[in-house]
């Protein structure tokens, strides 16, 4: 049994430097799967170190000599990779009281946001952790090794409230305290689509529809607003369009282009409900929905009179 240990923190120590150790754990519940029936020493021994890997994964894949350092000094007394191997080990530290009897609940730890977490969410595979924080950053992270996968995503003027997976988990959604929503891929980390805006207040909770199609966000100005994204945000030519999906409205009700020009004055009743294009439904206030196609502004306001 003591080969069959040896050979497998080799294995480690071989993903480990070829930051590899992501494959580690499903493969060795694979193998424990495949065991059942046939060894049930070999079975013990893979879920037990998948479940060595799982809660080591930050040290493992830090340095492979903390394999033996770091991680089987601290493994609990029932692990069978631990004592199998300890006699082994000479030269390390030895955990004098407090040595954990069995795996904890708790097995992973990610800290590099700069600021409060205020929001996580699995992807549909379990691969991936998305979060949100208050230091107006998204950030992607390795399940089963707690590691971040790619640089913040940023672009927001407030800190991220929430975020959310698509069904397929090719894409990220992600809303802020700015009154903002954008969507990420999630493979390439680009945001493909937005800032979204419509809300006047923060947006507080985002989700897609269950076809992916749609998108849902809550705001703090007490309504919903939903989206459809295969209308194709940013697809149309449409000036007016355009312009009513860049724009943003002040406390006062004046609606501003992209260099703060003055495009036109909301009244009160129609702000919290006025619909952007793309937007399909908005719960909670007085809908609104403007036709700009034959809008004219700034030195083109004259021709707003039929003389």
């Amino acid at each position: 049994m003591l080969s069959k240990i040896l050979k497998l923190l080799y294995w480690l120590e071989i993903l480990s430097i070829l930051h590899l150790l992501q494959v580690t754990t499903p493969t060795l519940l694979q193998v424990a799967t495949w065991m059942m029936g046939y060894s049930q020493e070999l079975t013990r021994l893979a879920e037990d170190g998948a479940q060595f890997v799982s809660y080591f994964a930050t040290p493992i894949a830090e340095s492979a000599p903390h394999i033996y350092l770091s991680a089987i000094p601290f493994a609990p007394k029932t692990s069978h990779v631990a004592t199998l191997h300890q006699t082994s080990l000479a030269r390390t530290l030895a955990i004098m009281d407090g040595k954990l009897t069995s795996w904890p609940n708790h097995q992973l730890m990610m800290q590099d946001h700069d600021s409060f977490f205020t929001s996580v969410a699995f992807s549909p595979n379990g691969r991936h952790i998305d979060s949100g924080s208050l230091d107006r950053t998204v950030r992607v992270w390795n399940a089963e090794t707690g590691e971040a996968i790619c640089e913040p995503l940023q672009g927001y003027d407030d800190g991220v409230s929430s975020v959310a997976f698509s069904p397929d988990g090719k894409h990220i959604i992600s809303g802020s305290y700015d009154s903002t929503i954008r969507i990420w891929d999630a493979e390439t980390r680009e945001a493909i689509i937005g800032p979204l805006r419509g809300h006047n207040a923060a947006v507080t909770c985002v989700a897609f529809s269950p076809d992916g199609k749609s998108i849902a966000a809550g705001s703090a100005d007490r309504t919903i607003r939903v989206w459809n994204l295969e209308r194709g945000e940013g697809k149309c030519d449409s000036i007016p369009l355009d312009l009513l999906r860049t724009a943003t409205m002040d406390e006062s009700g004046w609606v501003k282009g992209p260099t703060e020009e003055l495009l036109f004055w909301v009244p009160p009743v129609h702000r919290q409900g006025l619909l952007r294009p793309d937007n399909t439904l908005v719960i909670g206030a007085h809908p609104t929905r403007l036709n700009l196609e034959s809008f004219v502004h700034e030195e083109d306001w004259v021709k707003c009179h039929f003389p």
